[in-house]
């Protein structure tokens, strides 16, 4: 019985977000990260714009969504919360 007491705990503390890498993160820590990798992923591209179309043409299913994401990130999101407004 012990067990599935501590076992029940330990799926109720992972669920928890701030037991989480991302859920111990400030949004400015979190923005940082993905500008990271978004920087990472642009090398070899000479623009944000050449890599997010490269991404859009990926025959995945999921790439223009995430192509969409990455536009709205760099383009609208980010500059609204360099100015105080997001």
């Amino acid at each position: 019985m012990r067990l599935r007491e501590l076992e029940a705990r330990v799926l109720r503390l992972e669920r928890d977000p701030s037991h989480t890498r991302l859920g111990r993160m400030s949004q400015e820590e979190i923005d940082g990260e993905i500008i990271t990798l978004l920087n990472r992923l642009v090398e070899g591209f000479p623009t944000y714009d050449a890599m997010i179309a490269e991404v859009e043409a990926t025959p995945d299913l999921h790439m223009p969504d995430c192509a969409r994401q990455m536009r709205w990130f760099i383009y609208d999101y980010r500059p609204r919360r360099q100015r105080g407004e997001a």
